[in-house]
């Protein structure tokens, strides 16, 4: 893959300077070479930045595909950990059990003290529709921001708030799309870990 700063980096100063050649010409002179010199100059410069777009495009579908196995493989981790923290809370609940049956206040072994400590009181609701009014809580009021837009929008005036026009953003559109993507990621994932993503249970 090209280094970046052959394309993206230098890209602003390739248009740069091609901008100064198109503001040199004259978009009024009608004759032949004005208009090729033009034309000339908007293909150097559509050129150029398609060249540009290539390596960032090329980067991005490298990140994309790496950030997909990264995130089957934390989903892998993450189950791992659960199942390891069950196993842990399983022997906590038996440990607890001997204890309370036991009728000890602390049993010590060769790693450990453990105590059986008291449960801390706390509220079982039954029937919350039983419970008084008092009891209930009236949530603080939310903004609806959308109907606060379209109050704007139609162009009533509401203290405190105003419509701003939002940063332009881009749409990309892939060539092979999310399952080309999905593809590429579980082959960098299996090729790291060894496994199969949509056949390993935990994923």
């Amino acid at each position: 893959m090209p280094d970046a700063p052959k394309g993206l980096l230098s890209t602003g100063v390739l248009l740069g300077s091609l901008r100064e050649k198109l503001l040199a010409l004259d978009p009024l002179d009608p004759s032949p070479e004005a208009r090729a010199a033009i034309e000339e100059a908007v293909q150097e410069m559509a050129g150029n930045l398609a060249e540009a777009f290539d390596i960032a495009d090329a980067q991005a579908v490298d990140l994309r595909t790496r950030i997909l196995a990264a995130k089957a493989a934390v989903k892998l981790y993450c189950a791992a950990v659960e199942a390891l923290e069950g196993r842990l809370e399983f022997r906590r609940q038996i440990k607890r059990d001997a204890i309370r049956l036991a009728g000890a206040e602390c049993v010590k072994s060769a790693l450990c003290a453990t105590t059986l400590v008291p449960g801390r009181t706390h509220v079982e609701v039954e029937d919350e529709n039983a419970i008084p009014r008092a009891f209930f809580v009236t949530p603080a009021p939310v903004l609806d921001k959308k109907l606060l837009a379209k109050a704007l929008a139609d162009g009533m005036g509401v203290a405190g708030a105003r419509l701003v026009e939002g940063e332009p953003t881009i749409q990309e559109r892939w060539v092979g799309g999310k399952e080309g993507f999905e593809r590429e990621g579980q082959r960098l994932f299996e090729a790291a870990f060894g496994t199969n993503v949509k056949e390993n249970p935990n994923v």
